[in-house]
């Protein structure tokens, strides 16, 4: 495996502020040695009413330097040739300005030449909070003016030097001779920037420099005078910097505290409805969109759940239909159909997500395992679909597909219709291979493919398992159990996906494996994590953690279950993602308890939940719907349901 690190690019882009105003004038006549003039500081502080104000171009306060005038006699070597040169530099708010006047008299038909120029230098740090890219774009809106004062053309040209420097000066310039020109030139440098890790520092550099200049010339006599002036004028709306995170979840902040305008456009977010679902007719079912995220952050997001089809005469009701944990309860023999849609916090609105309910028959999953990573050719890659299931307990039938291969390779799977096929890489290059699972009523599952590669693997984010604290409490998260095939060392990026009404909670740590946050809100907060590993990014994965208000015993025994069951192994379930879908039942649970619903919360707990948990405890052994797989693993979640159950029935 090889990988091309991004070399990294001092970015240089322009800060609406000012550093540094220098001034610089020179001039060459006939047998006159050149010379020059610099005036470095800040003469005259951008200020208002005594009051210093922020950046200097974007205020909406007339601010002023200068202006600076430097008067500069011209020397000759003989009698017939003279001239002086007046060079005035000033700025203002969004308005740059330089002129230079040459007067020349005299015998020599040129009489000198010289040029005044105004720099502003800027500067800003921004901090990375992750690993991924940045893109930096400066945009300059300018505009030159230039008047000869004796209308001669012959006489005078100027310069409008307007620099972006990304990486190394890289002039963009505007250059016109003896022209009247009020037309606004933008002109736009851009250039990628790798942060390989939390804590990185950018520096963001830059300057704007206008020159002006002219050359006396002319006959005997009269005396000739030529003005040169340059104005370049800096529209704030106009005049930008954008720090654009191309990888989701990267954030930045600036030693400046300035939030740089992005213009990248709004990615739509991703619904995720959940796995399909079968059930008997009168039991609740828990509908779970925590998977859902948004590429680009514009958090919180929105649900908005809604039925696509129901069976002849059903009546079926949608409730908590606005949240990510929705729920109803079938009322007829057939398939329940519901779809999901997600809106981030910028109104952009997903594609729908569906997830099928029966009480017929469901559709199996199917698990072509993670991807992998290889570095020698003859390896033998071991594939494992032995954690696609059936949602009804059915037996299912396998089938995978080699679907790519690198040319020239003539790799086979060694059997299509095994849980656990093998095949040998032959070439150099990247392998999938795609599953199918069939269950004995001939249903087929969508298909799921694991990707074999030489080169990088995209790593896989793991926010650990579902929480449940009591309002006030600090809750820790970890992303610890986050992997990379490649064994690169991973960046974290966290970001609160949703959180219940009126929460300002923020989380601590956002960059690190294991950030925090107070609960500052009764409700779901879901908190999503990506990782990356110098390279790519992982898909999204989220975490719930349910809050409530009240103290009682149910609630206590509720949450025992939920400690349980993220301390029992992968191997204890059907599919290692069914931990998360217990849990978020649970927290459904919990959220009715701590609203009074407590017929509800019963409901959920002996229908839906300890039919999923409870068949050892009922026949002795784990029956074909249960998603906990041993009775050593239900006999540790169990009991904490059934006190649940027999305090709640106390209660109703």
């Amino acid at each position: 495996m090889s990988k091309n690190w991004l070399g990294w690019k001092w970015v240089k882009a322009l800060w609406l502020g000012c550093s540094i105003i220098s001034f610089c004038g020179t001039a060459h006549a006939q047998g006159v040695p050149e010379f020059s003039l610099s005036l470095r500081g800040n003469p005259q502080v951008f200020s208002t009413g005594g009051t210093t104000v922020d950046g200097g171009f974007n205020t909406g306060s007339v601010q002023t330097v200068g202006p600076l005038t430097r008067s500069i006699n011209l020397l000759s070597s003989g009698t017939s040739s003279s001239g002086s040169y007046n060079y005035n530099i000033s700025a203002e708010l969004g308005h740059l300005k330089g002129s230079a006047v040459a007067r020349g008299t005299g015998t020599s038909s040129t009489r000198g030449s010289g040029a005044g120029t105004l720099t502003l230098n800027m500067s800003d740090m921004i901090t990375s909070n992750g690993v991924g890219d940045f893109q930096i774009t400066m945009t300059l809106r300018s505009r030159v003016v230039h008047t000869p004062l004796d209308g001669d053309c012959t006489n005078s040209s100027f310069t409008n030097n307007v620099r972006a420097v990304l990486t190394a000066p890289t002039a963009l310039q505007l250059i016109r001779t003896c022209s009247s020109d009020a037309s606004v030139t933008v002109q736009t440098a851009q250039a990628s920037v790798h942060s390989s890790g939390p804590g990185m520092k950018i520096p963001l550099q830059g300057f704007l420099q206008l020159i002006a200049s002219a050359t006396a010339g002319g006959t005997l006599s009269p005396t000739v005078d030529t003005l040169v002036e340059t104005d370049a004028l800096v529209d704030p709306p106009n005049m930008t910097v954008k720090v654009d995170p191309l990888t989701p979840g990267l954030t930045y902040t600036t030693a400046s505290g300035r939030s740089y305008l992005s213009e990248v456009p709004n990615q739509p977010p991703v619904a995720n409805a959940g796995s399909d679902q079968t059930v008997r007719i009168g039991q609740p079912v828990s509908l779970d969109g925590t998977g859902s995220t948004d590429p680009d952050n514009n958090i919180p997001i929105s649900y908005a759940w809604s039925f696509v089809s129901r069976p002849a005469g059903s009546a079926a009701t949608l409730l908590n239909d606005n949240t990510s944990l929705a729920s109803f309860t079938p009322d007829a023999v057939g398939d329940f159909i519901v779809q999901l849609v997600v809106t981030d916090s910028r109104g952009a609105v997903s594609q729908p997500a569906r997830v099928t309910v029966s009480t017929v028959n469901s559709t199996p999953i199917a698990d072509a395992g993670p991807d992998q990573a290889i570095t020698l050719i003859g390896t033998t890659v071991q594939l494992n679909g032995r954690t696609s299931y059936d949602p009804d307990g059915d037996t299912i039938a396998y089938l995978w597909t080699l679907t790519q291969k690198p040319a020239g390779s003539v790799a086979t799977l060694s059997s299509a219709s095994s849980s656990t096929p093998t095949f040998v890489a032959d070439r150099n290059g990247t392998y999938l291979v795609t599953l199918v699972v069939t269950d004995s009523l001939g249903s087929a599952s969508a298909s799921d493919s694991v990707t074999i590669s030489f080169s990088n693997v995209k790593p896989v984010a793991d926010a650990g398992g579902n929480q449940a604290v009591t309002l006030g409490q600090t809750v820790q998260l970890n992303g610890g159990g986050s992997s990379d095939a490649n064994g690169d060392t991973l960046g974290y990026s966290w970001n609160i996906v949703s959180a219940p009404a009126g929460s300002t909670a923020a989380l601590i740590g956002a960059a690190t494996q294991t950030p925090r946050f107070t609960t500052d809100a009764a409700g779901t907060f879901i908190i999503s994590l990506i990782v990356n590993d110098g390279f790519l990014n992982s898909e999204p994965s989220t975490v719930t953690v349910e809050v409530t208000t009240r103290q009682s015993q149910a609630i206590t025994e509720v949450r025992q279950a939920i400690v349980t069951i993220n301390a029992l192994s992968d191997g204890s379930f059907k599919n290692p993602n069914l931990r998360n879908a217990l849990t978020n039942k649970l927290n459904a649970v919990l959220r009715d308890i701590d609203q009074g619903l407590y017929h509800d919360a019963l409901t959920k707990l002996q229908n839906d939940v300890l039919a999923k948990t409870g068949g050892c405890s009922s026949i002795g052994s784990p029956d074909k719907n249960d998603w906990i797989t041993n009775c050593a693993s239900q006999n540790q979640v169990v009991p904490a349901l059934q006190r649940a159950i027999a305090l709640l029935r106390d209660m109703v």
